[in-house]
């Protein structure tokens, strides 16, 4: 990486999950490349699961009322 950055080209971020190592000119397309290798949040109701918090905390409140 650093001597891709000394000639002047793009810096490359690289996936080091094993297995993946996919890589990335932009930092924001890496950390959210990162983000399918982790755990996604689910719902303790129905264990449907969701890529951001917020969406599960808005799903929690209208599963937990729903009737079963």
């Amino acid at each position: 990486v650093a001597h891709r950055k000394a000639h002047g080209q793009p810096f490359i971020y690289e996936c080091r999950v094993p297995g993946c190592g996919q890589t990335f000119d932009h930092k924001s397309l890496f950390y959210n490349h990162k983000k399918m290798h982790e755990p996604r949040p689910r719902c303790q109701y129905c264990g449907k699961s969701f890529s951001r918090v917020t969406t599960l905390k808005y799903h929690n409140k209208l599963c937990s009322r729903a009737p079963r």
